[in-house]
């Protein structure tokens, strides 16, 4: 369909749409979901996505 599997998309664009999607959801949500702040919880993601084979 033209879209691009998130594991093969570059860090940098992934790092940026993280960032977007940590702050549309705001910092009560994210402390609901067990992360402390925007940059601890795009650091975790972008190491998942990078375990990947």
């Amino acid at each position: 369909m033209g879209h691009v599997i998130g594991a093969l998309e570059r860090l940098d664009t992934l790092e940026t749409k993280l960032g977007k999607f940590a702050t549309e959801i705001g910092p009560a949500a994210l402390q609901a979901l067990g992360y402390n702040n925007k940059a601890e919880f795009v650091h975790k993601k972008l190491y998942v996505l990078r375990s990947y084979p």
